[in-house]
């Protein structure tokens, strides 16, 4: 069931992880900007999970960046909305490397 509108959603480890997947997304793209680091920093400040799910996310990203240069090098002239689409990607990759790590 959704939550209603003008309510905050109930903080959980899941939703915390995917907001700092997302974060993790928006602070790597080439648009993100002093505002976007001051709301995550706002963000990241606001409750310990927060802060602790970003770790966890930067964390697999670092483990996941570390597997080689096997992965095709992106155009030398991208588009503009393929930062974030590929940042969103990864960030995505991430968090499902967390979900199943914390399964096994």
């Amino acid at each position: 069931m959704p939550t209603p509108p003008g309510r905050p959603t109930p903080l959980n480890r899941d939703t915390a992880l995917r907001q700092a997947a997302g974060w993790l997304a928006r602070l790597r793209a080439d648009d993100a900007g002093e505002r976007d680091r001051e709301a995550w920093r706002r963000w990241r400040d606001d409750n310990l999970m927060h802060r602790r799910a970003f770790e966890d996310v930067t964390r697999v990203w670092a483990a996941l960046d570390g597997l080689g240069d096997d992965t095709p090098a992106l155009p030398s002239a991208p588009d503009r909305s393929l930062p974030v689409t590929v940042a969103t990607a990864c960030a995505t990759v991430a968090l499902a490397a967390l979900i199943i790590i914390r399964i096994l």
